[in-house]
C-alpha cells in the first residue's frame, strides 16, 4: 500500500512538474506576434580602424536588444532585431610604414544595427531554435586621442564605418506562460564592408506574446 501511495504522489508531482514546464502550446505558437527586449553583451574581435597605419582593436561592450517576431507556421518565426551598443573606451597602436610601434591611440567605440531574418523552432516548454539574419552595422569612434610618439598628444577626427553583416544565430527559448518567453540566442555574423570582420551577439531577452489568429 504504501509503495502504490508513494508511486501515485510521484505521479501527480511529474504531471505537475510538466504543466508548469510545458503549457498548450505549439514550438512556434502558430500566429504569435512577440515584442521582446533584454541586455546583450556585443563582441567585436579586432576592429580595424579606417586611419592609415593603426592596428586592430578588440571591443566586448554592453548592448541593448529590441525585437519583434512573428510566427507564420508553428516552427518557423520571422523576426526583425535592432541593437545598440553602449560605448565603450579602446586603445590600438599607430604603425610605422616598418611595423613598429610609434604611437597609441585611444578612442570611444560605439555602435548599432538591424537585422532581418527567420529561424527554425522546435519543442514546447524549452524549445531549441536556429536561424539566419541579415542586415547592417554601423560603429563610431569619437573622441580619438593620440598619446606618445615624437609628435606628442594631439586629438584626432571621428569617424564612422558601415558594413552589411550576415548572422548565424542559435540557442534556447522558455516558454514561462502562453504570453511570456525568456530567450537567449546568440548570434555569429561576418561584416562584409571595405575592412572584413566579426561581430558577436549574447543577448538574453523578455518577450511578450499576442495572437492573430
Amino acid at each position: 500500500m504504501t509503495g502504490r501511495r508513494a508511486a501515485r504522489r510521484a505521479g501527480i508531482a511529474i504531471a505537475l512538474a510538466s504543466a508548469l514546464l510545458a503549457p498548450e502550446a505549439s514550438s512556434a505558437d502558430r500566429g504569435a506576434l512577440t515584442l521582446e527586449a533584454g541586455p546583450s553583451l556585443a563582441l567585436l574581435p579586432r576592429v580595424a580602424s579606417p586611419l592609415p597605419l593603426a592596428a586592430g582593436v578588440s571591443v566586448a561592450a554592453p548592448a541593448a536588444l529590441l525585437g519583434l517576431r512573428y510566427a507564420p507556421g508553428n516552427h518557423l518565426e520571422l523576426s526583425a532585431t535592432g541593437v545598440y551598443q553602449f560605448p565603450e573606451s579602446a586603445t590600438t597602436s599607430l604603425l610605422s610604414p616598418e611595423g613598429v610601434v610609434v604611437a597609441s591611440l585611444a578612442e570611444t567605440v560605439s555602435g548599432f544595427g538591424a537585422l532581418l531574418g527567420a529561424r527554425y523552432l522546435g519543442g514546447l516548454g524549452w524549445r531549441f531554435q536556429v536561424g539566419a539574419e541579415l542586415g547592417f552595422w554601423h560603429s563610431s569612434f569619437t573622441g580619438c586621442r593620440v598619446t606618445g610618439g615624437a609628435a606628442g598628444p594631439g586629438p584626432v577626427a571621428s569617424f564612422a564605418r558601415d558594413a552589411f553583416t550576415a548572422s548565424a544565430a542559435g540557442g534556447l527559448e522558455w516558454q514561462v506562460s502562453d504570453r511570456v518567453v525568456l530567450d537567449l540566442t546568440p548570434r555569429l555574423g561576418l561584416l562584409a564592408g571595405r575592412v572584413p570582420g566579426l561581430l558577436v551577439l549574447v543577448p538574453v531577452s523578455i518577450g511578450f506574446s499576442w495572437y492573430l489568429l
